[in-house]
C-alpha cells in the first residue's frame, strides 16, 4: 500500500518520467548515428583517478 507521500507525488513522478523518456526521441527527423558527435565526460574524485591512472 502506497504511503501518503507516495500518493502525493504520484502524478508529478508520472509527468517527470514521461518527459525524461521523451528526451532521446527525435521529434522531427530520424536519429543518424553516423553523424552523432560522441563525447563522454568522466567525473571522478582523486581517489578514483589514483586507482585508474596506472592503466592509462
Amino acid at each position: 500500500m502506497p504511503t501518503p507521500y507516495a500518493m502525493g507525488i504520484r502524478e508529478h513522478v508520472h509527468t517527470l518520467t514521461r518527459d525524461v523518456q521523451a528526451v532521446p526521441r527525435p521529434q522531427y527527423r530520424e536519429l543518424d548515428l553516423q553523424t552523432l558527435d560522441r563525447k563522454f565526460v568522466l567525473r571522478a574524485n582523486k581517489g578514483f583517478l589514483n586507482i585508474v591512472q596506472p592503466f592509462w
